[in-house]
């Protein structure tokens, strides 16, 4: 998939998402990176802070920081030159997941998701951006969190909703897109000028 039609694409599922959940945004979503500058080639290292803007506690699991994961959910960096004048390839993943229910789903809200409470920020562990620093120049990176959703029924998404509620939270019911974040690459060594 070219990577201004795998960018499009994902808008367009937030918008379509977006359009069917709460108006109100419930996750703030902001891309942390180590630095600004970049070498030529350099891997571009990633983190995503994730804060509650609701009143609630807001329950989810650990989201998949590499592809589109529907049982999990999943917050993908990707990242573009500015100015590209070309089509770049950009390889984005997904996976559809099994699914648990009733009480193994119950423990599985209380053991491993995070519980997120009212203003509460969540940090994910660093993770590699989907972008090939092959040319110099700034670069745009954006993220885009994506909650969980049933994969073969829309009905699994109430399932992990009244699980989430039984525990005490809710499920988040929208995506949540950050402000791009430019960055810089520069030639790796004097040669490559």
């Amino acid at each position: 998939m070219k990577t201004w039609a795998a960018i499009a694409s994902m808008s367009f599922l937030v918008v379509c998402m977006s359009a069917q959940q709460s108006s109100r945004p419930q996750l703030k979503l902001r891309i942390v990176v180590d630095k600004e500058i970049y070498a030529l080639n350099e891997r571009v290292v990633v983190k995503s802070e994730l804060t509650n803007l609701t009143s609630k506690t807001l329950c989810f699991p650990v989201p998949d920081q590499d592809c589109e994961t529907t049982r999990t959910g999943w917050v993908v960096t990707a990242g573009e030159p500015v100015n590209a004048r070309d089509e770049r390839d950009l390889f984005i993943c997904h996976v559809d997941g099994g699914r648990a229910s009733g009480v193994e789903l119950e423990q599985e809200i209380k053991n491993s998701w995070i519980k997120l409470p009212p203003n509460g920020v969540y940090l994910t562990k660093s993770a590699e951006a989907k972008a090939s620093l092959n040319q110099v120049g700034d670069w745009r990176l954006r993220a885009f969190y994506h909650p969980p959703v049933g994969a073969f029924s829309r009905a699994y998404v109430k399932v992990l909703q009244s699980a989430a509620e039984n525990i005490g939270c809710k499920l988040p019911d929208s995506s949540a897109v950050a402000q791009p974040r430019i960055i810089s690459v520069l030639p790796a060594n004097p040669i490559d000028r």
